[in-house]
């Protein structure tokens, strides 16, 4: 028994020596720094971040950024809200209601606007603008994502700077059994400090 332990230990002595220099060298560091020594280092360091941190927000500190919880839904077609624009002569896109969502948009309190809901024309579409985001709630540029109905059909949206959300000419099928899902649409409002976006 002793000459199998014996075996272990030469096999093994590399290990058990690198073991012991690192719990020993950690100790031995741990006793060199005293008390007053660990903190100086500490408010050192977190006053050098705190000061970094702040600069590189313009001065201020970051919770000055998180101004609240994000706004109510703001329903397309409603007071105060954006209309929806026309799809076919006579027609314009609208809710599908029913267990569906209406369409709506908010904007979180990082300046993220996001859409949810959906949209349908109650005859084949000819037009694509599904309706104008206000200003504080468009992008910077063009953004393109991709979307599907309620019959699995897959298309594209839009949206412009100008905030047009809009259907590629895939979507333009359109009849009340076919509604398209602006869920998972979201971007950077643009530009950052004019209306509203921070």
């Amino acid at each position: 028994m002793l000459e199998r332990i014996g075996r272990h230990f030469r096999a093994n002595v590399v290990g058990y020596l690198a073991l012991f220099v690192a719990l020993t060298g950690t100790a031995v560091a741990g006793g060199v720094l005293n008390k007053t020594k660990v903190n100086k280092i500490i408010s050192n360091r977190a006053l050098g971040l705190t000061v970094a941190n702040a600069n590189a927000l313009g001065g201020s500190p970051a919770s000055a950024f998180v101004r609240g919880p994000s706004e109510t839904l703001r329903q397309v077609g409603t007071a105060g809200n954006p209309g929806f624009g026309g799809c076919a002569a006579g027609h314009n896109w609208q809710d599908p209601g029913g267990v569906l969502q209406n369409a709506a948009f908010y904007r979180d309190p990082l300046g993220a606007v996001h859409l949810t809901g959906f949209v349908e024309c109650a005859t084949s579409a000819t037009q694509t603008t599904f309706f104008i985001l206000p200003a504080g709630y468009t992008p910077g540029a063009y953004i393109l994502f991709p979307a599907t109905d309620t019959n699995g059909t897959n298309m594209n949206i839009s949206v412009d700077h100008a905030g047009s959300v809009i259907v590629g000419n895939n979507g333009l099928t359109g009849g009340l059994s076919q509604a398209i899902s602006l869920d998972g649409i979201s971007f950077r409002c643009a530009p950052s400090g004019a209306s509203g976006c921070p």
